[in-house]
């Protein structure tokens, strides 16, 4: 009930990650290496696309009328090049989803989240996504997300503590017990890549372990969605005309993380973003901060502290 996390599946062949000691057998190289299908493999899903030499090439018949290219002109304006390196590596993440991560990407109303996370569920396939809200308690909340590659959840509750010991277990790639609805529980793991839209950076109960900064990035997208207003859909409608731009971008953002070794950028925007984050969730450095900015003050009552009256009747 689990993806095979070093074989993936493409219309044209099965991509293999290959990971070995580097030279110095210091770090570690990964490689990919494509092959034919095999039925031993046992994949049981596939891209609607290409892999072609690594580069998308054998998808020339996709549209592609640059409206992607053009969209992420405008997020650089905003977010600068690393801001866009990052998302085209979160897209690359859907194509070869080997390095589990959680990305959060908050903003306002029409500022692209949904946009994204709708690119993202097209580049792995409609039937290898699933939408469960990490904050759900309910104890069959993952059981739709069982064997699936992404899991999205485009209206996430900052108000609502996440569930960190779940998230946790995403990384790990420990299968975990996962109950189902009247059938008989199974061993799983959850899907490697999790994408979640939130007005506001989520409340956490983790406080300031650091546990989770190797697993998740958040990412902050500014209200540019004022050049798209007449689209009411604006990730069907770059899907729709530049499928193919898209699929190159996100070729570009695993050749990224292949050559980084699966590491995900990390910028000074993701950096601040998870240090707010953290003391957000830890009233000890909340505190400890107020104190050192000067913002903390003790207000003393002047008033008197009110009598106990005594009533009559025993009223």
């Amino acid at each position: 009930f689990s993806p095979n996390p070093f074989l993936f599946n493409f219309k044209d062949c099965t991509v293999h990650v290959v990971r070995r000691m580097s030279d110095d057998k210091i770090s570690e190289v990964y490689t990919l290496e494509k092959h034919p299908h095999r039925q031993e493999d046992f994949l049981s899903y596939c891209q609607e696309f290409n892999f072609g030499n690594g580069q998308s090439a054998g998808n020339e018949m996709l549209a592609s009328d640059g409206s992607f290219a053009k969209y992420l002109k405008h997020r650089e304006e905003d977010m600068g090049k690393d801001g866009v390196n990052l998302l085209k590596q979160m897209l690359g993440a859907c194509l070869i989803p080997y390095a589990p991560r959680i990305f959060i990407l908050v903003g306002d109303s029409n500022s692209g989240k949904s946009t994204m996370l709708y690119l993202m569920s097209r580049l792995v396939g409609v039937n290898n996504f699933s939408s469960v809200d990490p904050s759900n308690a309910d104890r069959f909340a993952w059981e739709p997300a069982i064997g699936k590659l992404l899991n999205i959840c485009t209206e996430l509750d900052h108000h609502t503590p996440l569930r960190e010991n779940t998230l946790k277990q995403i990384r790990d790639r420990v299968p975990i017990v996962i109950p189902r609805k009247g059938i008989k529980d199974i061993q799983g793991c959850l899907p490697p890549i999790h994408a979640y839209a939130s007005n506001a950076i989520p409340r956490s109960l983790e406080g300031n372990s650091g546990a989770l900064n190797k697993r998740i990035t958040i990412i902050k997208l500014a209200h540019i969605e004022s050049a798209y207003s007449s689209i009411i859909d604006l990730g069907g409608a770059i899907w729709l005309g530049d499928p193919r731009g898209v699929i190159e971008a996100a070729f570009e953002g695993l050749m990224s993380l292949i050559e980084g070794g699966f590491k995900y950028l990390e910028t000074n925007a993701t950096r601040e973003s998870i240090e707010e984050w953290q003391l957000e969730s830890d009233p000890v450095q909340q505190f400890l901060r107020e104190i050192e900015t000067g913002e903390f003050k003790i207000k003393k009552s002047l008033k008197k502290p009110r009598r106990n009256v005594a009533y009559r009747d025993g009223k």
